[in-house]
């Protein structure tokens, strides 16, 4: 979509950066994994806010693996939206927009108008 003088393109982060269930033999496999990281993530927000881990660890590398890919393909007024990591992160620069995630207790989303991005983020 156009706004502004940007043009935004919109898809899911695992088409450029696959994940790690993409990585294991069987569909079955990868939920089971998936199922584990749900439970050890709740069962650690009982103790401390994972958000600084879950950042570093997973939202950091797919976000630069992103950035990269984005910013060798994309022309100046271009724009890579993508979720994938749950990593809000705007990099103009780089020509990429994660647009975030609503999980445990927060949402975050991207407002664009006029080509301009604004990061808003709750927490509930």
């Amino acid at each position: 979509f156009q706004s502004g003088d940007k043009e935004f393109l919109v898809t899911h982060g695992d088409l450029i950066s696959p994940t790690q269930e993409s990585w294991v033999p069987s569909e079955r496999v990868a939920r089971a994994i998936a199922r584990l990281g749900r439970w050890l993530q709740h069962e650690l927000l009982h103790w401390h806010s994972t958000e600084p881990l879950y950042r570093f660890f997973w939202s950091r590398p797919i976000n630069g693996r992103l950035s990269r890919w984005a910013v060798e393909q994309f022309e100046e007024d271009q724009v890579l939206i993508c979720g994938h990591s749950h990593g809000q992160r705007y990099r103009p620069e780089r020509h990429f927009l994660n647009a975030g995630a609503v999980d445990e207790h927060r949402f975050e989303l991207a407002f664009i108008q006029n080509g301009d991005v604004e990061l808003i983020q709750r927490r509930y």
